[in-house]
């Protein structure tokens, strides 16, 4: 699974997922004759994959650019978060401002 880019990362809720560290993609429900290959691949398109070298013969131009590619799908990931927490949020003050509209 490593290999392949996955970090075992279970929850109380599933106990069988595991998580990309480059594309962040998390894949749940592996059985024993999955390859995480070919379900990594098939479930998106992670730069990860595409690399051909082993980590030590990456050309520091090669890391770079593998790095700031992860770092990108990480912001964009992280402001997703943001987004979706401003939105329940601005949700909540309406419900509120909404309930003591009613209440008045």
């Amino acid at each position: 699974m490593a290999k392949a880019g996955f970090i075992h990362c279970p929850s109380a809720n599933e106990p069988n997922v595991a998580k990309c560290f480059f594309c962040l993609i998390e894949l749940e429900g592996w059985e024993p004759d999955d390859d995480p290959w070919e379900e990594h691949a098939k479930h998106h398109s992670c730069g990860f994959l595409s690399v051909t070298k082993q980590s030590d013969e990456l050309t520091m131009e090669e890391y770079y650019m593998l790095e700031m590619t992860r770092l990108r799908i990480f912001l964009v990931s992280i402001n997703q978060l943001i987004l979706n927490c401003n939105t329940g949020l601005l949700k909540g003050k309406k419900n509120i401002s909404f309930l003591k509209m009613v209440e008045h």
